[in-house]
């Protein structure tokens, strides 16, 4: 498969994650930082990319709750109603 998913901590591994690993930067050395939390999701021709900062190691799910949050708050502001709804896989 041409674009497998791989999964690193640290250190960027293609463009895109290079980006985000330069958005991440500014938002550290921003003089008003206040330990701010960031998700990015960025979309290329050929990969996509997403990338935490500001999360503890293990909150991964806390992160996809605060965008879950967002996009609920973004929906309810447009008339429309987001709703989360688990599947039983076991």
């Amino acid at each position: 498969m041409a674009n497998e998913s791989r999964r690193t901590v640290g250190e960027p591994h293609d463009r895109l994650s290079r980006i985000a690993d330069r958005l991440f930067d500014t938002l550290e050395h921003d003089p008003e930082n206040e330990a701010d939390k960031c998700v990015i999701f960025l979309t290329g021709e050929t990969s996509n990319c997403s990338a935490i900062h500001g999360y503890q190691a293990g909150q991964e799910i806390d992160a996809m709750i605060d965008v879950f949050m967002h996009l609920r708050a973004v929906f309810r502001a447009n008339g429309k109603e987001l709703m989360l709804m688990p599947l039983n896989r076991g």
